[in-house]
C-alpha cells in the first residue's frame, strides 16, 4: 500500500509540474515493488522532457507489467491487481502504437501505446493524469 501511495503522490506531483518531488516519489515507490503504474509515470515525466522513445519503452513494459498482474491465482503477492474491461481494445491500441514506432512516428507511438495503458487501469483517470503532454 505504501508503493501505491507513492504512485499517486507522484501523479499529484506530476499534475503540479513538480517533476523532481513527483520522480523521488517513484524512486521510493520502486523500493517496495516494480509497479506497471511507476513505469507508466515515467513515461508521462520522459514525454514532458521530450524523450518520446523513452516513454515509449516505459509505456510497452507497463504494459507487460499490467499483463503479469492481470487478476489471477499468482497475483495475490501484490498489493494490486488488474482487469482491463476491453483487452481487445488495449491490444488494438498496442499493435497500433508498434505500427507507428515501425514506422518512426514516435509521438503518435506514445500517445497509442498510452491509450492501451490508461484503459488498463483507472488509476489515471481518478488522479488526472490520462492524457500525453503536449
Amino acid at each position: 500500500s505504501a508503493a501505491a501511495s507513492y504512485h499517486t503522490l507522484a501523479a499529484l506531483f506530476y499534475k503540479l509540474k513538480d517533476i523532481e518531488d513527483a520522480k523521488e516519489c517513484l524512486s521510493f515507490s520502486d523500493k517496495l515493488e516494480d509497479s506497471p503504474r511507476s513505469l507508466a509515470l515515467r513515461a508521462l515525466i520522459a514525454m514532458q522532457d521530450g524523450e518520446s522513445l523513452g516513454a515509449v519503452a516505459n509505456l510497452i513494459s507497463s504494459l507487460q507489467c499490467y499483463e503479469a498482474r492481470k487478476k489471477s491465482k499468482e497475483t495475490d503477492i501484490h498489493y494490486l491487481s488488474f482487469e482491463p474491461k476491453d483487452l481487445e481494445a488495449i491490444n488494438s491500441y498496442l499493435h497500433r502504437g508498434l505500427e507507428a514506432l515501425n514506422k518512426r512516428k514516435n509521438e503518435e507511438a506514445v500517445n497509442t501505446v498510452a491509450a492501451a495503458v490508461f484503459d488498463f487501469d483507472d488509476f489515471y483517470k481518478e488522479v488526472g493524469v490520462d492524457s500525453i503532454p503536449n
